[in-house]
């Protein structure tokens, strides 16, 4: 089956919802948070065509980690 059948841009969908929406590698996860953060953060490397293997680290409230194959 072609990707363009089954692939569906997701950022659009987030975006209307309001939600911020990161294609990224998690690259670590932290639950805890870190020595200078107590929040629950991630560090990433993007993925997404414009931002590519720029890197970046955020705290967050809720994080889906979903795994696949681009």
């Amino acid at each position: 089956m072609e990707a363009k059948k089954v692939l569906i841009p997701l950022k659009p969908i987030y975006q209307r919802k309001g939600i911020v929406f990161h294609q990224a590698l998690a690259t670590a996860i932290r639950p805890e948070g870190t020595g200078e953060q107590s929040s629950p953060s991630v560090d990433f490397t993007y993925t997404d065509e414009q931002p590519r293997g720029e890197t970046g680290s955020l705290t967050y409230d809720y994080l889906i980690n979903a795994t696949g194959h681009s």
